[in-house]
Order: C-alpha cells, then sequence, then structure tokens
C-alpha cells in the first residue's frame, strides 16, 4: 500500500508508538489530553507490524516510542521479538523515571536507550516532573553498566535555553554519546503554555 501510493521500496527505520500512555504531563508535550487514552498496540500487534515491515520494505531498525514504552507490559516481548527474530536495531525513547528494573531485562536486546531531559536539575523536574532528574541520571548511568549506548533528547523552551550547554556536559561525563534538541511546536499541552516558546530567535545564539 506505502509502495503503491508514494512509490516508496525501503523503509529503514519504523518509529513505533507503542502506545499514549503515560506516567508524565510534561508541559510542553505535544500529545497533549492523548496521554490518558488507553489506546496501545498489543505485542501480539506489534510483532506482526514489524514482521510486515521487515519483510515488505526491508525495515532494518525500530524506535519504540509512546507515551511512555517502559509502562507498557509487554515492552520486553516486543523487543526482544525484534531483536532475536527480526534482527533489527533496537532504539526506546524513554523518561526514564524508575525503569530499572525492566531496563535491565532487556538491556541485552537493546541498541540504543534516549533518555528526554529539559535541562538540570529543577528546571529538568518543573516542566517534567519532581525527581524525574535524578531518575533520569540513573537509568543513564545504570544503562552504561550494563552496555547500552545511550542519547538524550531537549526540547529547547524558554525555560532551558541557557542550559543546553550544561547539560550536554553532564551527560557527556555519563558517556551520553549524542544530545537532539527539538523545537517547541504549541500543540498539545503546550499550547496551553506559550510562555514555554522562544520567540526571539536571537537567543539561540
Amino acid at each position: 500500500m506505502i509502495g503503491e501510493v508514494t512509490g516508496i521500496r525501503k523503509i529503514r527505520m519504523l518509529y513505533l508508538q507503542l502506545l499514549y500512555r503515560c506516567n508524565f504531563t510534561c508541559l510542553h508535550c505535544f500529545h497533549g489530553k492523548r496521554l490518558q487514552y488507553a489506546d496501545a498496540f498489543t505485542a501480539e500487534e506489534a510483532v506482526r507490524l514489524l514482521t510486515l515491515m521487515r519483510d515488505e520494505y526491508g525495515t532494518e531498525a525500530v524506535t519504540l516510542l509512546g507515551g511512555e514504552p517502559f509502562v507498557h507490559r509487554e515492552l520486553p516481548q516486543v523487543v526482544r521479538h525484534a531483536k532475536e527474530e527480526l534482527g533489527q536495531r533496537v532504539e526506546i525513547c524513554t523518561n526514564g523515571y524508575r525503569i530499572e528494573r525492566r531496563l535491565t531485562e532487556i538491556a541485552p536486546h537493546l541498541d540504543l536507550l534516549r533518555v528526554s531531559l529539559e535541562g538540570v536539575g529543577s528546571t529538568n523536574d518543573g516542566i517534567r516532573k519532581r525527581g524525574s532528574y535524578q531518575s533520569a541520571l540513573s537509568s543513564l548511568s545504570l544503562a552504561r553498566d550494563l552496555g547500552v549506548p545511550t542519547g538524550a533528547t531537549m526540547t529547547v523552551t524558554s525555560h532551558n535555553i541557557g542550559e543546553v550547554l550544561p547539560l550536554a556536559s553532564i551527560l557527556g561525563q555519563l558517556g551520553v554519546r549524542q544530545l537532539k534538541l527539538h523545537h517547541l511546536r504549541p500543540v498539545g499541552n503546550a499550547a496551553d503554555h506559550p510562555e514555554l516558546l522562544v520567540t526571539d530567535t536571537a537567543a539561540y545564539g
């Protein structure tokens, strides 16, 4: 179907949103009210889709998204199938909040753990959740100790734009290989917090 409509024959990476549900309600999250939705792929549905994409489009890698992927009860089954049965590269984007037990379980099948952070200390916790900063750093440290490569994402806002470099320095000390910066879009929860928008583009300097 994709090939017939678009002419695309190869899709290297699949971004699979396993569920909307999340244990955070971040001020800037573009999902907004959808964070409360119960909709989720079952492990069987996810595996079927991953297999289809591999067979039909040669998909080599999958990034598992949410909501928060680690609150999905069948996450280990999906990760193991993607890695062991399909031979795919597996990445997870997470808030890193209290994921130690499940991270340890899936670490042998994981190629990259990417944790979202919005600044240093209280700056991050003010946007995301109290205690989330230290929890995220702990998860990154554990991933390093388990031999799982790590990355991070940061949505740049008026509240944290001055902490991009300090956060990058801290992450570097933890062995984090990359920091992705996202531009804030005024949708979802962010639409209710216009004060987070960077209105002066000179600030990016």
